[in-house]
């Protein structure tokens, strides 16, 4: 490299694009539930937090539960149904 040159070009490195996550309907999931007939006080016994907790929740105030009572909630909903797959907000896609 001659000294003349001192500043030179660098090649940008490619980073590969990152799909966003795909967020639970979790008001969907809760309403899925109740319809096969589980009780708010059973479920949310089942996820151990409270019924406002539940009913917030519910209610789609946009409040996410925490990861383990989401992960819960999903396994929950997963064995309820035998599908792998869960409902997702309106707008986005999987």
């Amino acid at each position: 490299m001659s000294t003349e040159n001192k500043y030179y070009i660098r090649k940008r490195k490619r980073v590969p694009r990152v799909q966003a996550p795909v967020l639970p309907d979790f008001t969907r999931i809760v309403q899925d539930l109740r319809k096969e007939g589980m009780s708010l006080a059973g479920l949310a016994q089942e996820l151990k937090i409270s019924r406002e907790g539940l009913y917030s929740l519910l209610a789609g105030m946009g409040k996410e539960p925490r990861y383990s009572t989401g992960k819960h909630l999903l396994g929950v909903w997963q064995t309820t149904f035998g599908k792998k797959l869960y409902p997702v907000l309106e707008g986005e896609t999987k």
